[in-house]
């Protein structure tokens, strides 16, 4: 199924959910920066009753061929979800779908992803934290890629981040596989470009002049474990407007609502 297509399902059965978050992503890995054709859609406003949004899902989960064990975790889990995420390729129609449920229970929060390539289930943990702990920091810091610790490092010193920002880790099998940081002021990438520009390669490559003024919610690192170790650039913000046919759309659209937003999530968190 072409992008358009699949775009046009998502439409169906996500366009109308309050509060829809779109998300998409780029990928930095050695010289070569690319456009991930995976965009991710958050269901779920704070506080609210998120039962009819949730279950928007189970219907789409079907027409996307997921399979029946993937579906059930989303109506097992629904019960205690506060967001429930789903990422979908759009290069085909047998591409991979990743399922994202952020629960709460008496023992606190969870995040759990899901994601099925066509033959396997893959099951991902996250576990987040603050930035406030010098030992943590440190921590995370021999946790990265070799390749993105300087940077990492460098970043880490930033007092904003430390004060507002916070992180993610995604495990697999007990194994720690990715190190996220978040920034809920939505720092716009060049603002950050002291720091990753020395990732770069000599000539930077076209593409990234073209996001330079996208508001950033995340970053991405591979851990110690990755053979091809990437970092990954998160652009995120709510729905609003017509309803995107292509990806370029999707991107141009969720740049807008974050740049439109900024100024108040800014003085939010001081920035």
């Amino acid at each position: 199924m072409p992008e358009r297509q699949r775009l046009q399902l998502l439409g169906q059965h996500l366009a109308t959910v309050p509060g829809l978050r779109m998300e998409f992503s780029l990928q930095l890995r050695g010289a070569r920066l690319r456009r991930r054709a995976a965009p991710l859609f958050w269901l779920g406003e704070p506080g609210g009753d998120n039962r009819a949004a949730f279950g928007r899902l189970p219907p789409l989960l079907q027409a996307l061929h997921c399979p029946a064990a993937l579906q059930q975790y989303q109506r097992e889990h629904s019960p205690r979800a506060l967001y429930q995420g789903l990422a979908v390729d759009l290069s085909s129609d047998a591409a991979p779908v990743s399922l994202f449920l952020h629960c709460r229970d008496r023992h606190g929060e969870q995040r759990l992803g899901y994601r099925w390539d066509g033959q396997q289930l893959q099951h991902s943990e996250y576990r987040t934290g603050t930035l406030h702990s010098a030992r943590r920091r440190d921590w995370l810091q021999q946790q990265v890629h070799p390749d993105y610790q300087p940077l990492l490092v460098r970043l880490l010193q930033a007092p904003c981040l430390i004060r507002r920002g916070g992180y993610w880790l995604q495990y697999q099998h007990g194994q720690l596989q990715e190190i996220y940081l978040t920034y809920p002021w939505h720092p716009l990438l060049h603002s950050l470009a002291p720091a990753l520009d020395a990732c770069l390669p000599p000539t930077a490559p076209a593409l990234w002049q073209d996001y330079q003024h996208a508001p950033i919610r995340h970053l991405g690192f591979s851990s110690q474990c990755q053979p091809a170790p990437a970092l990954a650039l998160y652009v995120s913000a709510r729905h609003a407007g017509h309803w995107p046919q292509t990806l370029a759309a999707l991107e141009q659209g969720v740049i807008a609502s974050a740049t439109a937003s900024r100024a108040a999530l800014a003085r939010q968190v001081g920035d």
